[in-house]
């Protein structure tokens, strides 16, 4: 077998004839694409003259190589001494920063320190064409008949900003969108709370004295007797800061810096009101005319003190009462947990802040077997027709049903 040319060539140099042309090499590619780490290196570079193309990156992703050989013959053919190339790091750029965390290829375009262009993506044909065309350009601005663009390299170009302002609106309408959702289902929960409580609580409601009101207990039950409403128990508690809490999300009047302080740390008294069987109307209605004063029939003008601003102090309320059924079963579920968890399952809580992945279906067991180490954390899976998440298509919750598809990746 005889050895063809390169390979008899090579097996007759030394190494430091080999040592040499890899020194050359390394100096060819140097030389092609300048590396730039840190903001002194790109300063230093765009004091250079003629077109600069910059291919940005990110640490965790690096540049794009597959695009090198394209710009080696660009710069052979097209740019010579008038194109300069480089790869700069946007995580250690200050300028670049606006390109971090991103993987998509992005190639700057600068020439006398200003942004000319910015192209996304490894599409060869357009690289070259924009190459091409920017250097037209330059050629032409030197010979002063075209004027270049006076942007610096860490504004945006045009294109930028209104992929940036088209990003910014759809963000927003996604988070309302999110916000509706969230209190969509808030509304749920709380209508289906209340209905539930409603089948076994219809006659009870529950109100709260604060600390410094509770010798005027006597008070209370007097104003609630003449509207058929007793007090049918009443617990010692400290709500705590939870609690507090709780109560304020309920209640705006609860929820000053002074209340929360008193409620989480010294004990309020709550009270189950009933109304008497022979009394006709809502509970809750009645409670909020004996203590509050609403729907009373007053001559205009008239002024009436009732308890609730009797017992204020401080600035502080000295008594609460739901004045709706929402608000009702929240107060129940707060101040008397065992009654209710007697004859009713807990409220259900909202579904945790989370995030939908998406992938190829041709990665399900790679993907499904990395999520068994993060089982803890992964709420439910399933098998789309495509990744429009706004139309999901389900085709089955399982692998194993996925499997037994006909046509599957």
């Amino acid at each position: 077998m005889s050895l063809s040319p390169a390979v008899a060539h090579h097996s007759t140099t030394g190494p430091a004839t080999s040592a040499a042309a890899g020194a050359g090499k390394k100096a060819a590619q140097v030389q092609l694409q300048a590396d730039l780490n840190n903001d002194d290196d790109w300063n230093k570079f765009l004091q250079r003259d003629g077109l600069l193309v910059v291919d940005v990156y990110s640490e965790w992703c690096g540049p794009c190589l597959g695009m090198v050989g394209n710009l080696k013959k660009i710069k052979v053919e097209l740019g010579g001494d008038n194109l300069h190339l480089a790869v700069a790091k946007s995580d250690t750029i200050e300028c670049l920063k606006r390109f971090r965390h991103r993987s998509e290829p992005t190639w700057l375009f600068i020439a006398g320190g200003q942004l000319l262009n910015v192209v996304f993506g490894a599409d060869a044909p357009r690289l070259a064409r924009t190459i091409e065309q920017e250097l037209h350009n330059e050629e032409l601005a030197r010979r002063g008949e075209l004027e270049r663009p006076r942007r610096a390299p860490h504004e945006l170009t045009p294109p930028e900003q209104e992929a940036a302002d088209l990003q910014a609106k759809q963000l927003a309408e996604r988070r309302q969108r999110e916000a509706a959702a969230r209190e969509a289902a808030h509304a749920a929960r709380r209508e289906a709370r209340a209905t539930r409580l409603e089948r076994h609580f219809s006659d009870l409601c529950a109100a709260l004295l604060m600390p410094h009101a509770q010798k005027h207990l006597r008070k209370v039950a007097e104003a609630l007797e003449p509207f058929g409403i007793a007090v049918a128990d009443k617990c010692p508690l400290v709500l705590g800061q939870q609690g507090a809490r709780a109560l304020a999300a309920e209640a705006e009047e609860m929820g000053s810096a002074g209340a929360a302080a008193v409620l989480a740390e010294r004990p309020a008294l709550a009270l189950l009101l009933k109304k008497l069987p022979d009394k006709e109307g809502d509970v809750i209605e009645l409670t909020r005319r004996a203590l509050y004063g609403e729907g009373s029939d007053l001559e205009e003008g008239a002024q009436k003190k009732f308890l609730a601003q009797e017992l204020c102090a401080d600035d502080l309320p000295g008594l609460y009462a739901p004045k709706d059924r929402h608000r009702r079963a929240a107060l129940l579920d707060l101040l008397f947990p065992k009654m209710v968890g007697a004859v009713v399952e807990p409220p259900v809580s909202a579904e945790p802040p989370h995030v939908a992945l998406v992938f190829g279906a041709w990665q399900r067991r790679a993907v499904l077997a990395a999520a068994d180490r993060s089982a803890p954390l992964l709420l439910r899976y399933g098998f789309f027709a495509d990744a429009n998440v706004q139309e999901p298509k389900l085709l089955c919750k399982t692998i194993e049903h996925y499997e037994e598809r006909a046509e599957k990746d």
